[in-house]
Order: structure tokens, then C-alpha cells, then sequence
């Protein structure tokens, strides 16, 4: 069986142009949402779909097979989402045929063009350089193996007939007891096969099917599953969505005379464990059962499992392969990205957002879906890459991090064959008691490096007015709001109610408190710049830049303590709330002047540069 080493798609839903599409035994495609990766996987399946009804039977004999061009309805390709015919071409524009071309291992070519006409579908073959058609047109098959979307609670024994209509409407729910049943009568080694994999999955759990074994006469096929903690054989439909995905792959993959196999997330129901160790069985049936893998993902388990030469990139109609070199992944684990998924948004955008962690950037979403609305806000983070500095970014040197990244880029642009982006670095960072002298010193010199010959990206440093970003959670007002909301939710708004003043106290107490901390923060830092400073000099240096900005104290204590005493305090008067980032977020009337700033920033960036017509020619009257 000759394997497809290359796939050509033009005028097909998204892809306009033409786009080549490079395949190996297993080929993962990677990108942002609505990339193309699907779009493929759909592509391969009407090419299958044209195959399966071009293909005749040729000859006085008719032992021979042929390509005919065939005229279709659209209502028989039940196999793809599409509610009208010309939903096949990009835009719905069909003036020109969708065209699909596959190259295989032995030199192979076989196209099929597709055009619409009076509501049909007219498909039109062509096959080339083929060394042995006969044998070609009876041996290539490609099998679909949608996400598992639920079992029927009982399944009728179908007749193959029965069978492959279900399996061309996609409705592989409803065939999955018929599918194991066929193997297990006809096909006894793909059986044990099959078996033998789910318990690599599932060690403790076994599966057997049986047909009028155990009532005579009855329509129903038996699908029994065992594992340690149930007591007697139940119907497979009580086993986990985990063990139903793990069933539903193996049956597609397994079934005999597929070639090459279309998975869509296959990862999903099932956790990190189980994924690395279904990537290892998938290329153990790649190479012993001579099967081919064409895989769209967003796992990074996956990835992280997959051969390195296996990953394609889908990005603005182009389709190129991921230089997954050992320095690649060096320079994303330096800064703070610990899997390949990250490349996704970088080569998609090219822009990224240095942040301390992930809770900050989680918070920062939180703030932005409150601001904007969902919608709006997961727009904006989806165009950008989160790194993590673990510290705030003066002094992590975040141009160096920003510097490497952009190698990165660069060398992933270029091994991917993918259009070249200049990289745009947004960098969120702590106070950590700057002075506004300092950061403004700070920020000129980022910016200044950014601009050097060695790095050359765009570079924009943010650092909040209050010291770090849990200080615009702390505001009474705010923290009033998120208790009043909880303390309803629990029935407790009475209680709240009586507490509420001494609540405000304690706060004011609280942030009091923290003052000879801070102070002895700011000493220290004060001594770290100038080093000859005696200790009583740098406290009463401290002492007055409290004084000067202290204002109520919630722009420098230190927030995770205080929140942390405001928690137990309500919980021992006995209003237990969590007192969460996000419930305190959603509590807010206004986002905070600085967050809106930056929130603005990323919106900004995120924006396509608008084209500028250029302007007309004036005429002399």
C-alpha cells in the first residue's frame, strides 16, 4: 500500500489558493482557531468521498475498476457540516472548481475537481504516472474518526450496506456495537488488537460483544464491559467518555482496508497520561500496520509525544512544517513557555505579552472580559503569546527574553516557510516601590535596546502605579461589593449586614498594620542603590516617601496578606467567602484607569494596521 506524501487543496472552503500540504506517517496540524486545520481534515474526506463514486466497474467482465466522472447531490455528502452546496467553495463564490490533488509514495497523481451545477455536484477524475491502476484503485482508503460524541443505549445488528451509509453521514455513534462486532467475528487478530490497546489504556478494564449469544433471536448486539470495581459485566455504555473515545478510535483505525486515518482531537476525554501513551500507539500502528495519520490538535501532550518532524503549522492560508529543533525548545523553556502550543499564537501574530505568571495573566484576562465584555476580551488574548518572567521584567531583563523569542520566530518563520512577521513585545511588569523617576528611566532604556541592530522588535514597558497588580483587588469598595454579593448567594446578607462596619475596620487595621513592613521594604531598596547609606538613613528616607505617598495604604501593602487575613476574618465570623480574584473582578463597577491602559495597549496591537489608500492626483482645471 502506497502512502500520500503530498496533498494539494485549491478553492476549497477557506483555502482560495492553493495550498500544499506535506504528509508523513503521522502528521499533527497545529494552529489558532478557524486556522485551516479542520479545513484539511474536511478536504481528504471529499476527496474520499469522490473517489468512492467515481470509482466503477470497467469491462466485458466487469472485474475491472475504472474513474468515470459522476454527477452527485449534495445531499450525499452527509460526511461534511455544510447546510448549502456552494458552502464548499471560499466565500460561496463557485466560478471556479474546488480542486483536489494527491501525490503518493510510488509517483502516483490523482485529481478531482469539483463544480456546481443546477444544485449537483460534478466530479471530474483524473489519474497519472500510476504503475499498477488496479491495484491502486482497490488498496487506498481514508477513514474519518470524528470526536466521540455519546453511544445509543441499545444498537440494532445493520447490515454493511446500513453500516457504510452511517459511517458517510458521520453518525459513527450509532454503528460503534456493529463496527467491534464485525471485528470480532471476522476480523479475529484486529480483534485481539483492539483489545490489547484499550487495556494499554485502561489496564484494569476488558471489553467483549456478542450477537444472539445470550437471546435468541434478538436484534440487539451485547457490548459488555468489565472492570475491577463493578461486580458483574455491565454494558460498555457505563464506562467513562475516557474509555468511549479510547473504543471509538481503535474501532475506526482498525477497520480493514483503511490506509490512512483522519483524526479530529482525538485527545479529548482523555487526560496527559493516556494522551503521550495514545501517540506511542499510534506510531506503532503506523509502522506495523503500514497505517498513515493525519491529526488536528490543540494538545500540547500530544505534541510533546509526536515524532519531531511531524508537526505542521496552519496559519493565514499557508500550511508549512514546525522546526522543532532541541534550541527551539531551550529558548521556550527560558522563557516560561514549557510547550510547543505556545509557538501556535507566536507564529500566527507574532506579538507577546511578558507577564510575572500566569496568575497575572489569568487576572488580566479576568479585568479585560469585565471591561470589554467574553467576546471582545478573548479576541484580543487569543492574537498573543503569555510568557512568564517570574519576576517583574526590569529585572528579569526582559529585551534579552524578548531577544530570544525573536530568534525563535525568525527561525521558525524560516524553517516553516511561513510569511515573516516583526515581532511586537508588550511587557506588563510589578512597581516592586519604584520611584516614577526610576520607571521612566527604565522604560527609556527597554525600549532604547529594543531598537538595537541584535534585538529590532517593537517594545512597550508597562508597570502599575500601585505595586503590584493584586493592589487594584484590595479597594474597599470593591471588596464591599464582591462579601455583599457572596453573603447573599449563602443566605447570610443579615449578618453581613450587621458586620459590614466593623468589617471596614478591620481592613483599615489591616492595611495599618503593613506600614513598618513596607517602610523596611523600601529601606532595603533604597540601600541596594546607594550602598553606602547607613540603615537609619535609608528607614527615614523610606519613612518619607510613605509619607508623601501613602494615601490609604492599598497601592503598597502587600495584597495576598491581606486578603488572605480578610478571608479568615469573614470566615470566623461566619460568612465563609473565598473572597477570589475573579468574584472580586466581576464585583467592580469601573476597571481601573491603569488596567484599562493596558488592556487599551493589547487592543491596539491586536488591531490590523489599516491600509491607506494612497491619495488622488490632483487635476489642473
Amino acid at each position: 500500500m502506497s502512502h500520500l506524501t503530498r496533498f494539494k487543496i485549491q478553492h476549497f472552503r477557506q483555502f482560495e489558493n492553493i495550498v500544499t500540504v506535506s504528509l508523513r506517517p503521522i502528521t499533527m496540524l497545529i494552529g489558532a482557531n478557524n486556522s485551516g486545520k479542520s479545513t484539511i481534515l474536511q478536504a481528504l474526506n471529499v476527496f474520499q468521498f469522490c473517489m468512492e463514486n467515481c470509482l466503477v466497474q470497467n469491462g466485458e467482465s466487469g472485474k475491472k475498476l475504472a474513474l468515470r466522472k459522476q454527477n452527485v447531490g449534495p445531499d450525499d455528502i452527509g460526511r461534511l457540516p455544510i447546510a448549502s452546496p456552494m458552502d464548499l467553495w471560499p466565500n460561496g463564490r463557485t466560478s471556479k472548481p474546488v480542486v483536489l490533488t494527491a501525490t503518493y509514495q510510488d509517483g502516483t497523481e490523482l485529481k478531482f475537481e469539483l463544480s456546481l451545477s443546477h444544485n449537483l455536484f460534478n466530479i471530474s477524475p483524473s489519474i497519472s504516472n500510476c504503475p499498477d491502476e488496479q491495484a491502486f484503485l482497490t488498496s487506498f482508503r481514508i477513514q474519518f474518526v470524528p470526536i466521540f460524541s455519546g453511544l445509543l443505549p441499545r444498537e440494532e445488528l445493520l447490515a454493511e450496506v446500513s453500516r457504510s451509509e452511517r459511517v458517510r453521514a458521520q453518525r459513527h455513534g450509532e454503528i460503534v456495537r456493529n463496527l467491534l462486532l464485525d471485528l470480532r467475528q471476522n476480523q479475529k487478530t484486529r480483534w485481539k488488537l483492539l483489545v490489547s490497546l484499550l487495556q494499554r489504556l485502561y489496564p484494569q478494564a476488558s471489553l467483549d460483544v456478542t450477537h444472539g449469544e445470550k437471546r435468541v433471536l434478538s436484534p440487539w448486539i451485547d457490548t459488555l464491559y468489565h472492570d475491577n470495581i463493578l461486580t458483574k459485566d455491565r454494558d460498555v455504555i457505563t464506562s467513562g467518555s475516557g474509555f468511549h473515545q479510547a473504543m471509538q478510535i481503535f474501532v475506526g483505525v482498525l477497520q480493514p482496508g483503511i490506509s490512512l486515518v483522519l483524526l479530529d482531537e482525538p485527545d479529548s476525554h482523555l487526560h496527559a497520561r493516556l494522551q503521550h501513551e495514545l501517540m506511542q500507539i499510534f506510531e506503532e500502528l503506523a509502522e506495523k500496520e503500514n497505517l498513515q495519520f493525519v491529526i488536528a490538535t490543540h494538545s500540547p501532550h500530544l505534541l510533546r509525544a509526536a515524532p519531531p518532524d511531524s508537526i505542521f503549522v496552519c496559519r493565514e492560508g499557508t500550511v508549512g512544517p514546525l522546526a522543532n529543533t532541541p534550541q527551539q525548545l531551550e529558548i521556550l523553556e527560558r522563557v516560561g513557555a514549557f510547550d510547543q502550543m505556545e509557538l501556535v499564537p507566536l507564529l500566527q501574530s507574532a506579538r507577546v505579552c511578558f507577564v510575572e505568571s500566569s496568575e497575572d495573566r489569568d487576572r488580566l484576562r479576568w479585568f479585560a472580559q469585565k471591561h470589554l465584555g467574553d467576546a471582545k476580551a478573548d479576541q484580543i488574548f487569543r492574537g498573543f503569546s503569555f510568557l512568564f518572567t517570574h519576576q517583574e521584567p526590569v529585572s528579569a531583563r526582559v529585551t534579552t527574553l524578548a531577544r530570544q523569542v525573536r530568534d525563535l520566530l525568525t527561525s521558525a518563520q524560516r524553517d516553516s516557510n511561513l510569511p515573516q512577521k516583526r515581532l511586537s513585545v508588550l511587557a506588563l511588569g510589578d512597581r516592586d516601590y519604584r520611584t516614577e523617576t526610576e520607571i521612566k528611566s527604565a522604560r527609556r532604556n527597554l525600549k532604547s535596546a529594543a531598537k538595537q541592530p541584535s534585538h529590532n522588535f517593537d517594545f512597550a514597558l508597562q508597570v502599575w502605579t500601585r505595586n503590584e497588580l493584586e493592589n487594584y483587588l484590595i479597594d474597599l469598595s470593591n471588596l464591599k461589593s464582591a462579601v455583599t454579593t457572596c453573603a447573599e448567594n449563602r443566605g447570610k446578607k443579615a449578618e453581613w449586614t450587621k458586620l459590614a462596619a466593623e468589617f471596614e475596620k478591620y481592613h483599615a487595621d489591616r492595611i495599618q498594620a503593613q506600614r513598618q513592613a513596607v517602610t523596611e521594604r523600601i529601606a532595603d531598596l533604597i540601600q541596594n542603590q546607594e550602598r553606602q547609606l547607613a540603615v537609619q538613613n535609608a528607614m527615614e528616607k523610606a519613612r518619607q516617601r510613605l509619607d508623601a505617598d501613602w494615601g490609604d495604604g492599598v497601592g503598597h501593602v502587600d495584597a495576598k496578606i491581606l486578603l488572605s487575613e480578610l478571608r479568615k476574618w469573614l470566615q470566623d465570623k461566619g460568612i465563609a467567602c473565598n473572597l477570589h480574584p475573579r468574584e472580586i473582578i466581576q464585583a467592580m463597577k469601573v476597571v481601573p484607569d491603569d488596567v484599562q491602559k493596558f488592556i487599551a495597549a493589547m487592543k491596539k496591537l491586536s488591531t490590523p494596521a489599516r491600509r491607506v489608500a494612497p491619495a488622488a492626483k490632483r487635476t489642473s482645471s
